[in-house]
């Protein structure tokens, strides 16, 4: 904006120069090394800024990536194992059948869930049949959504589920320490509890 600014106020010092404008070939000569010059730097000037913004990109998206992957898998042991899973399933093909397929591979690199998804992926055939035996694009991301949905619903199943102990005691706290059977388990034991009452 300020090279355009600059270039209206002062148009004399930007028109274009002619041999005619010179008092001879040297000054003609070096005038137009100062433009190609000039050009080179500002052409190498526009690629490293380019350079610079892919890279801030790649470091932001590698950066979402291990967060996501954080996300999904809490232990060392759990990432450890997405990584060996996935690059095995990657060395076997499933990089290349993802790559080919854009709208599908961009789905997962976009997704909360994505390093689940390719954990999925990885690990379960009839998944990957599954997906790309669809006919289109959107058919393909519509069953990883699908999928998605029936993984959040067994996490929160698995959240929601009490964990039972065989050896609990049962009754308030602090009144009884000695286990007492379940009354519900057969019905001898509940007859007797309800003739007691």
């Amino acid at each position: 904006m300020k090279s355009r600014l600059e270039k209206l106020e002062n148009p004399e010092k930007y028109k274009e120069k002619f041999r005619n404008d010179f008092e001879n070939d040297d000054k003609y000569i070096d005038y137009l090394v100062e433009q190609r010059m000039n050009r080179m730097f500002k052409e190498k000037d526009e690629e490293t800024r380019k350079q610079r913004a892919i890279e801030v990109q790649r470091r932001e998206r590698a950066n979402k990536i291990s967060e996501r992957i954080n996300k999904c898998f809490a232990t060392d042991e759990e990432k450890q194992d997405y990584l060996t899973t996935v690059q095995q399933a990657f060395d076997q093909g499933l990089e290349e059948l993802i790559d080919k397929e854009r709208y599908v591979s961009e789905y997962i690199q976009n997704s909360d869930n994505g390093p689940r998804l390719l954990y999925e992926l990885a690990t379960n055939a009839e998944l990957v049949k599954n997906v790309f035996s669809q006919a289109d694009p959107m058919s393909r991301i519509m069953e990883l959504k699908l999928y998605e949905r029936e993984m959040a619903k067994n996490k929160e199943h698995k959240k929601t589920a009490p964990v039972m102990n065989p050896n609990m005691v049962i009754g308030k706290p602090g009144i009884s320490t000695s286990k007492t059977s379940d009354i519900f388990s057969n019905d001898a034991d509940l007859k007797s509890f309800i003739r007691k009452r």
